[in-house]
């Protein structure tokens, strides 16, 4: 199965929208957002998906913020992702040319930043 591109725009609760309000995610969630600014060789390997659909569902996709928030093209879960035939090319040139129409944190950290101030 291969996950689909990310939607057209973030889901209404995701972390890396600025309008989300703080604390709708576990602490572990939003640790998680910080590890894809490391440089590219230092990033987790596995793509960020959607929580809306099930990582194994016909329905898994990109998460749209984590594509609109990062480089995409220096992603290491996506091109690990594109060798591995867990996406298609056509939604690995889609991630990498997402832009997101809701504005969104300049980085994994400002989104894990600003999802912790509730917690």
């Amino acid at each position: 199965m291969t996950v689909g591109p990310p939607a057209p725009r973030p889901c209404a609760s995701c972390p890396y929208r600025r309008d989300v309000p703080s604390g709708v995610w576990a602490a572990s969630n939003y640790d998680r957002l910080r590890a894809y600014d490391a440089p590219t060789g230092q990033q987790p390997p596995r793509l960020f998906l959607c929580h809306q659909n099930e990582r194994d569902s016909a329905q898994a996709r990109i998460c749209a913020g984590w594509a609109g928030c990062h480089d995409a093209a220096n992603l290491l879960a996506l091109r690990v992702a594109l060798v591995l035939d867990d996406i298609t090319a056509a939604a690995y040139e889609a991630t990498v040319d997402y832009r997101s129409p809701v504005p969104l944190f300049d980085s994994g950290a400002q989104a894990a930043d600003h999802g912790e101030q509730q917690l």
